[in-house]
């Protein structure tokens, strides 16, 4: 597991809040996905969802980066609570369906996250290749920053960028239908944080989105 601070302002005593990635629920086909055993009341939960026009964003969810077209990404998040925990699940789509790929990725802050401001926030079709660019504006770093890749094909997706802490792939239930997760804890001040989907897919259906986190 990877801790870093990503918010040098944070927690009770002034010293930063720290968030370390703990680990991945994921649904192929079934609307809702079960947060990893563990979960805990204060966890940032991450949702990050691609299906065939049926993402949903529940109530007390935050929206991150959302894309609408023939297929839809959409990456949400919460600062868990004790009914959060106790349901144990989080509903990502409207509906069971074969082209869903829905994952929660669980990270434990240091201290109590009391703010979440969203940065930068793009997202589109990729067309094979499109270039999505995001460079802070309203925050200084560090940040943590996200990355969601939707590609329609037999391959594997992949976003460039060496600066990437983890790439997190899943395939829904019919193979076809490929998503990748990825985060940074961004800690030092450099923008060059341009990233791209790799592979040949569908271009009607192949989307890429971003953004920056930062907390209080």
């Amino acid at each position: 597991m990877l801790a870093k601070k990503v918010q040098g302002a944070g927690g009770a005593g002034g010293g930063g809040i720290e968030l370390t990635y703990i680990a991945k629920g994921f649904s192929g086909i079934a609307r809702t996905v079960s947060f990893p055993s563990g979960t805990q009341v204060g966890d940032l939960a991450i949702g990050f969802a691609g299906t065939i026009a049926r993402n949903y964003t529940p109530a007390g969810w935050s929206t991150a980066f959302f894309h609408d077209g023939t297929f839809e990404i959409n990456c949400i998040y919460k600062v868990l609570n004790a009914t959060d925990v106790a349901v144990g699940v989080v509903q990502l789509a409207s509906g069971d369906h074969t082209w869903n790929a829905l994952q929660v990725h669980i990270f434990r802050p240091s201290s109590a996250i009391t703010t979440i401001y969203v940065n930068d926030s793009l997202a589109a079709r990729s067309y094979n290749g499109t270039n999505i660019s995001i460079t802070p504006t309203e925050q200084s770093p560090p940040h943590l920053i996200l990355g969601g890749n939707l590609f329609y094909n037999a391959n594997y997706p992949n976003m460039t960028g060496s600066f990437w802490d983890a790439k997190i792939n899943d395939v829904g239930s019919n193979t076809l239908i490929r998503i990748q997760f990825a985060y940074e804890f961004q800690l030092d001040y450099s923008t060059d944080r341009l990233f791209a989907q790799q592979g040949t897919g569908n271009a009607s259906y192949d989307l890429i989105g971003g953004c920056y986190l930062s907390f209080e």
